[in-house]
């Protein structure tokens, strides 16, 4: 019985014709909820998020803001041309890069063969954490939001 233990009793090949359709509806499902989050997200989660928008929104005027530490430089990089357009452009982005996550997850799943893809994939989504962020900035109540608003002329 050669092999690691993990290889030793692995569950079987997953039938890619069977396992297309659920992971399809999965992934639909996640995109359309962050999707949905995205459209409907009234404000932002702190001042993190607000930082992470205004820094990538003004890099381009300020070149060292892709830098930026505080900014998160990938952050930066990957909002900066949807911050253009607004917090809806950023918020787009960030489903994005979300459906890419789940991509990828379901790659993983598929090539470990520990189970469906369109079961992790949907696990992924199910993460509450991983759900509000995937639209950018989670649905909060309009505190955060009318303070930047008024301070830094914000538009959304």
């Amino acid at each position: 019985m050669g092999g690691y233990w993990l290889h030793s009793r692995a569950m079987p090949e997953a039938n890619r014709s069977r396992s297309a359709s659920p992971l399809f509806s999965a992934s639909l499902l996640g995109l359309g909820l962050a999707l949905a989050m995205a459209l409907v997200a009234r404000g932002l989660a702190g001042d993190e998020e607000v930082s992470h928008f205004l820094i990538a929104r003004h890099a381009f005027e300020e070149p060292s803001l892709f830098l930026s530490l505080a900014g998160r430089p990938l952050v930066t990089f990957f909002l900066a041309l949807p911050a253009q357009a607004g917090l809806l452009g950023a918020r787009l982005a960030s489903v994005l890069a979300s459906t890419c996550c789940a991509y990828a997850v379901a790659r993983t799943a598929r090539a470990s063969g520990l189970g469906p893809p369109w079961l992790a994939v949907l696990f992924l989504f199910v993460q509450p954490f991983f759900l509000a962020h995937a639209a950018a900035y989670p649905l909060h109540g309009k505190g955060e939001v009318g303070k930047y608003k008024r301070n830094r002329n914000l538009v959304t």
